[in-house]
Formats: structure tokens, C-alpha cells, sequence
């Protein structure tokens, strides 16, 4: 069997793009005679659906399978399953992705239709392959061609470090759970109770999606280097042209969202989207409408013009050059928005009255309804969402819109839409004033402090000043600017630190209480029983 194995494995890497695919069953005939292997193992090669275009029309034609962005592996377990006997019984060790993917989907939904589970080891982000990320898995299963759907499976999902023994801790904490928990939407490694939990808070509601519009990601320029400009820039663009402000707009990535609040612009997106240059100028060629702009906004020009031949190799771009390529939701951006990261360890939502532009990175939800924001904030959305994105580099989920649309919106009465909506302002509001004390702060530690001035960039720790005492905050300031803060101003420093700091106190304490009344209205809001809502409270992803 071993060497059957080895054979195999080597023979369908080879075959791959072979023009004479490898034929089983004339390999062994007598195996087959007798219905098929008994075991088939192996660790498929993972090869990205980009390498897989020359032999795509065949796969599609003859596995079920196949879509369009299905990795490698996706085949083997198809493959794998066909060469089993009924009852054979097959184990991978591969790429976890299939489990929620929606290229994994007709994986899914075939194991389901032809498998038995037997167990799941989900590795997490343990790498047990050195020198990849592969996110693996270990698959068990049957070959049935009729699965009992209330036959169980034993799963493991391990947490950020391999046990000493992973056959030992398989065997004390595996877990159990019917096959038909696993849908074809998505696969999630948990207890019974917990994945009823889940279809409570889902079951019979509108989705984000039917009440308020799907969320869309952010805009493409194509060329970061030339519309993205930093603060210096604009300054000296709106000194010259001022009348150029209604074109240039903060422009955020996923990076700056953070909870009930954005960190404040430090880069600039000029905005001149598909339309601009001949709504402005008339039906007019490039050499005439280049001469207008130049002759109108010299400035604006030439922070362009070193950009013009890397401009015009872009297949995204406007009528000319210098433009975005078309948006039909660039009027969504610049009213009141839901704003998010596409990658979070925790919610991340916020309202965007700014006219704020953003990367591809960040997502937007059309709306500014706080009593919506106070649902993406709260610990039961969260539980929702960390039950349907996928789950990265060991703490963050990707929140992808064909994710957060799904989410369930219940419906409420006018005062507890008021309640979470008053919640939501005046957390958010809180969240801005304690970002702009601590930024303040930062600027002030620059400005008087730095050799270098605002131009320097601080340490980590004297970002996060508020989490130092004032020793320990003037011990990182020697630390990283080479001398003390100079002993006759440092009473007044150690004054505002303290004061600053317990303003921030303050503040955290009073996001804290919004928090928590929040989670409690929207727990009455899904009637959830305390045994549920400890579920919650106490689960890990929380």
C-alpha cells in the first residue's frame, strides 16, 4: 500500500499537465477489480488556480469540484474520494481555505454529498510546513455515497502553538458534532450549542444586505504614487490653488479605522474622476485639454505631469490620463458613510462624516444610521461574524463584503432603535475626542520635545503614551531623543501628562459604558437567555 501510495503521488504531480494523464485503473487493475483502494493518504500540492489556466477547460469538464478560483488540492480530494472502495477511508493533510471560501464551495458540498467525516484538525496559524503558509488541516473520511447526516464528527481546532502531542490532545479535547452542522456556506469547528447559537441570531432575519445595500470596497487609482498625495503636498497645492480644495479629499486604508473612530488623514487623494477634464473644458483632445489644465492649475500640473507615462499604461483610468477610472458610487463616498478594514481582530466600525475617500483596503456601508453601527459594534455581531469569515495569521478575520452583507438585521422598535442609536453617538464621540487628545499630545511631544521636530517619527511606546506612567514616559523620551526633557519644564510635562492621561481615563471608561449597554440592548434585541449570552461573553474570538 505504501509504495502504491508513493507511486500514486508522484505519478498524479507528474500528470498534472501531462497530454497522457495517469489511468488508475490500468495502473492496478486488481485493485479495482475489488472495488477500489481501502486508504488512500497524502498531502496534495497546494498550486494556485493562475497555474492551473492551461488545463482548466479540463478539470471543469470533469470534476464537480471545479471553480474558478479552486486550488490544486480541491482536485485531490475528488480524485482521492474515486479511487477509494465504498467504505475506504481517505486522510489529507492540506490547506484549511475550502472551509469557507466561496471557491471551496463545490469542495464542500461534495464531501458532504459523498463522504462520511470522520475528524477535522484545523491547525489554525500553526505552520507545520517550514518556510509556508499554508493554514493546513487534517481531513478524515469515508467514502459514502449516502452520508448519515447525524453521524458525528470529531473536531480539533487548535489555538497559536502546536501541542507537545498532538494524538494526545486530539484525545483529551476533541470536540463532537453532527455532520449536518457543516453546510456548503461555510465550516465552523464547534460545539453543538455554540452553532445553535449562531442559527438563532440569523434565522428568519433581513440581511444587511436587504435593508441597507451591500458594502462596497473602496476605490482603485491604478497609481497610488501620482493621486495620493501626503499633507506637505496638499499644503503647497491649496496655497497656490485654492480653489482646488473641493478636489482633493482624505483618503483612508484599513489601517485607520479603528473602533467607533478613524485615525485622522495623513495622506490625500486628488479627485478627478472619469468626466472631470471635459465637463470643465468641453469635448476636447489630450494635447488641448493638458494645455487648459496646465494654464489654469500650473501646481496641480506639474505634481502630475512626472507620472503622464505610467498613467497612460493604466487600463483603469478616466477619459485621459489624469483621471480616476469610473465609479458609480463616488457620490456614496462623499455623504456619511459605516467605514471599516478589511482585515480586523476585533469590530472596527465607525461613521465617516468627512467626505473621506478609501483604499481598496477599507469598506464602506452607504449609511450613517448609528443604530446600525451600534449592531456591527456589539459582542453579538461579532460572535455572528467570527462564525462566517475566514480567520488569518492567528488573530484577524476577513471581513470581505459576500461576509458582513449576510449579517443579520433585526428589526426594533422606535425606542430601542433611539436607545442603540444615542449609544453609538455618543461612544463614537467619545472615541474622537480621546483620539484627538492623544494626537495632541503626540504633536506636542514633536514639537517641543523631537531634535528633529514634527518631522521625526516616535517609538511605539511614546505613541502609546497613555499607557506609561510619567517615569516610564520620560525614561522612553531620553531613551529615544538622546538627552531628558529639560528639568526646569519637566513638572509642567509631568502636569500635562497626567492630566491628559486621566482625560483619557475618562473617556475609555465612558466608551466602556456605552459598550456594555449596548451588548445588553442588542442581547434583549435577539432575545437571547444568559446561558446564551455567556456563550458569547465567553467566547475566544470575542
Amino acid at each position: 500500500l505504501e509504495a502504491n501510495l508513493r507511486i500514486g503521488n508522484s505519478l498524479i504531480s507528474d500528470a498534472a499537465f501531462s497530454p497522457r494523464p495517469f489511468d488508475w485503473q490500468a495502473a492496478f487493475p486488481d485493485v479495482f477489480a475489488a472495488g477500489g483502494f481501502d486508504v488512500v493518504l497524502g498531502n496534495p500540492p497546494y498550486v494556485r488556480m493562475e497555474r492551473l489556466k492551461p488545463v482548466k477547460p479540463y478539470l471543469q469538464e470533469r470534476y464537480a469540484v471545479a471553480s474558478d478560483r479552486a486550488d490544486l488540492y480541491c482536485y485531490f480530494y475528488e480524485l482521492g474520494l474515486s479511487l477509494l472502495k465504498p467504505g475506504g477511508r481517505l486522510g489529507y493533510i492540506s490547506s484549511s481555505t475550502f472551509f469557507k471560501t466561496g471557491s471551496g464551495e463545490p469542495l464542500r458540498r461534495h464531501l458532504l454529498g459523498h463522504a462520511r467525516i470522520r475528524a477535522l484538525v484545523d491547525f489554525g496559524d500553526i505552520q507545520v510546513f517550514e518556510g509556508v503558509t499554508t493554514y493546513p488541516a487534517i481531513v478524515v473520511l469515508d467514502r459514502c455515497d449516502a452520508p448519515d447526516p447525524d453521524a458525528l464528527i470529531r473536531f480539533l481546532a487548535l489555538g497559536a502553538a502546536m501541542p507537545e502531542s498532538l494524538a494526545a490532545e486530539y484525545r483529551q479535547h476533541a470536540g463532537e458534532m453532527p455532520q449536518n452542522q457543516l453546510g456548503t456556506d461555510a465550516w465552523r469547528l464547534e460545539s453543538d450549542d455554540l452553532a445553535q447559537l449562531r442559527a438563532k441570531l440569523t434565522h428568519d432575519q433581513p440581511t444587511l444586505k436587504e435593508v441597507y445595500g451591500a458594502p462596497r470596497y473602496g476605490i482603485k487609482t491604478g497609481l497610488d504614487a501620482a493621486f495620493v498625495m501626503s499633507a506637505n503636498q496638499r499644503a503647497a497645492l491649496l496655497g497656490i490653488h485654492p480653489e482646488t480644495k473641493d478636489l482633493i479629499r482624505p483618503y483612508f486604508s484599513g489601517r485607520d479605522f479603528m473602533r467607533w473612530s478613524s485615525r485622522s488623514p495623513d495622506v490625500w487623494l486628488l479627485r478627478l474622476p472619469k468626466g472631470w477634464t471635459k465637463s470643465r473644458y468641453g469635448q476636447i483632445n489630450e494635447e488641448g485639454a493638458w494645455v487648459a489644465l496646465m494654464d489654469e492649475f500650473p501646481q496641480l500640473a506639474q505634481q502630475l505631469d512626472p507620472f503622464a507615462q505610467r498613467a497612460r499604461c493604466r487600463t483603469d483610468q478616466g477619459d485621459f490620463w489624469w483621471e480616476l477610472r469610473a465609479c458609480d458610487y463616488y457620490s456614496l463616498l462623499e455623504h456619511p458613510k459605516i467605514v471599516y478594514p478589511d482585515i480586523a481582530d476585533g469590530a472596527k466600525f465607525s461613521c465617516d462624516k468627512s467626505a473621506a475617500y478609501l483604499s481598496t483596503t477599507g469598506f464602506f456601508i452607504g449609511t450613517a444610521d448609528t443604530f446600525l453601527l451600534a449592531l456591527l459594534n456589539s459582542r453579538a455581531i461579532w460572535f455572528v461574524i467570527t462564525g462566517i469569515a475566514p480567520f488569518i495569521r492567528g488573530e484577524f478575520y476577513r471581513l470581505k463584503t459576500q461576509y458582513i452583507e449576510t449579517l443579520p438585521i433585526p428589526d426594533a422598535l422606535p425606542e430601542m432603535r433611539a436607545r442603540l442609536a444615542g449609544l453609538a453617538e455618543s461612544a463614537q464621540r467619545a472615541a474622537e475626542a480621546r483620539r484627538d487628545l492623544q494626537a495632541g499630545f503626540r504633536r506636542r511631544i514633536l514639537a517641543d520635545l523631537a531634535p528633529g521636530g514634527v518631522s521625526a517619527k516616535l517609538t511605539n511606546r511614546l505613541a502609546d503614551w497613555t499607557a506609561l506612567d510619567f517615569k516610564a514616559f520620560h525614561d522612553e523620551v531620553k531613551k529615544q531623543f538622546k538627552q531628558p526633557i529639560p528639568l526646569n519644564e519637566r513638572d509642567a510635562w509631568q502636569t500635562r501628562f497626567e492630566a491628559d492621561k486621566q482625560r483619557a481615563q475618562e473617556l475609555t471608561a465612558q466608551i466602556t459604558h456605552c459598550e456594555r449597554a449596548i451588548d445588553a440592548e442588542v442581547y434583549r434585541l435577539f432575545n437571547l437567555t444568559p446561558a446564551e449570552i455567556a456563550l458569547i461573553e465567553n467566547d475566544r474570538a470575542k
